[in-house]
């Protein structure tokens, strides 16, 4: 089984770069277009791995996703 990363980027052009060179590199990748749907996902999938903007514009920061990570799976 593939690890599965979240990346939570707001920059069209970046998240989509990412999604490439991750999904070469081997794992499952899904994307988030702002904090609010990091948030959302993350409520409905366990990641092995959230890679985040810090400054996600509107809503929800990256470090509040972060955080949320970090409520659901300390380990």
């Amino acid at each position: 089984m593939k690890p599965r990363m979240l990346v939570v980027e707001d920059e069209n052009a970046i998240r989509l770069a990412l999604k490439g060179l991750l999904t070469r590199e081997g794992y499952e990748v899904d994307l988030a277009v702002h904090g609010q749907a990091a948030l959302e996902q993350l409520g409905v999938q366990s990641y092995d791995l959230v890679l985040t903007d810090l400054a996600l514009g509107h809503g929800p920061s990256g470090m509040d996703v972060l955080k949320r990570v970090k409520e659901l799976r300390p380990e």
